[in-house]
């Protein structure tokens, strides 16, 4: 919780509609049964049968710490892994699966709770490298104030 990943996902999808004129569904995932998320999916137009009729779509799917319960959801990732990532959907749809990492969650199969965030061979120059390499894709350039509240309250900036 507060890491910024649901305010980060508002900030890219804006970017996709504005800059880029893409389609974009967000859904914040909640534990409401597996028939409830394919059909919201469906009801967007995103079902087996229809992926080749998207263009320039994405798919933001927020919180899916929330439905790792491969025993209840099994159906709805073996869609999202596999049915779209065997599709011929290359430049028509793409997937952005964003979960809480620091999460004791139940089922999950990461969990990376007690393990420290931070890289130790990263320095702040490579951080900052980092950032604007990632930054020149997606249109982020002119974020030196961002950066700067990155680095400064990450543990690199204390190191």
């Amino acid at each position: 919780p507060a890491t910024g990943k649901t305010s980060l996902l508002q900030l890219v999808e804006n970017n996709l509609r504005q800059k880029h004129g893409a389609t974009v569904h967000r859904l914040h995932l909640k534990d409401t049964g597996e028939t409830h998320l394919l059909e919201r999916l469906k009801n967007k137009g995103i079902e087996e049968d229809r992926l080749d009729d998207l263009e320039n779509c994405w798919l933001i799917l927020d919180d899916a710490q929330n439905v790792y319960d491969d025993e209840k959801y099994s159906n709805f990732w073996q869609f999202i892994v596999k049915a779209i990532g065997s599709s011929n959907v290359d430049d028509k749809l793409f997937v952005i699966i964003a979960a809480t990492y620091d999460y004791g969650t139940t089922g999950s199969p990461v969990q990376f709770k007690d393990l420290v965030h931070v890289h130790a061979d990263i320095t702040l120059e490579e951080a900052s490298e980092l950032f604007t390499m990632h930054a020149a894709v997606w249109g982020y350039q002119g974020w030196e104030t961002y950066l700067d509240a990155l680095l400064s309250i990450s543990s690199l900036s204390s190191g």
